[in-house]
């Protein structure tokens, strides 16, 4: 969180009263005084919370954790609308809410889930890719042999099975 902008805007509710976080003309005019080095873009994304109305929706919750629910989604809803950074969003909503609740006013953000672990991409090895050349070419064999068998070319086809045997036979051998 941005301590300059937080002790500008308590500074600003320590002059004139919380309520002019509910007044964005007074503020815009009050930060082009005393916010000049601030960055111009938290600064444009506080005044634009005001101007929202989100001052009454923060000033409205009881607890810190609803607090931290109410930040999230107006953080959301101003992304959505003003096409702002969330991250910026939820910075100037929790500046915000600690002028008006004082330190500790938005409960910590809860822990992120780790992101899953990346999946091993499963290499085809040289030797596996030969290995399903063959059976492959063992299987169209067999097809053919089928085929070539109920022709009635009995001998062609017992010799393409014999072959595709031994070729099996081979490669149980090998595992």
């Amino acid at each position: 969180m941005n301590t300059n902008l937080l002790s500008i805007v308590k500074q600003i509710t320590g002059e004139y009263g919380e309520d002019v976080l509910g007044d964005a003309r007074r503020l815009k005019a009050l930060f082009s005084d005393l916010a000049q080095d601030e960055p111009k873009p938290l600064c444009t994304a506080f005044l634009k919370c005001v101007e929202s109305g989100f001052y009454r929706n923060v000033k409205n919750t009881e607890s810190a954790e609803e607090r931290r629910d109410v930040i999230e989604r107006l953080a959301v809803r101003l992304r959505d609308d003003e096409g702002y950074d969330l991250t910026l969003c939820t910075e100037a909503l929790e500046v915000l809410a600690v002028a008006v609740f004082g330190e500790g006013a938005a409960a910590p953000a809860p822990e992120p889930a780790p992101p899953p672990a990346p999946k091993k991409k499963k290499k085809l090895s040289i030797g596996m890719a030969f290995l399903c050349a063959v059976v492959f070419a063992v299987i169209c064999a067999l097809i053919g042999a089928l085929i070539g068998f109920f022709q009635g070319d009995v001998a062609g086809s017992a010799a393409v099975m014999a072959a595709a045997g031994a070729v099996i036979g081979f490669f149980i051998g090998l595992f």
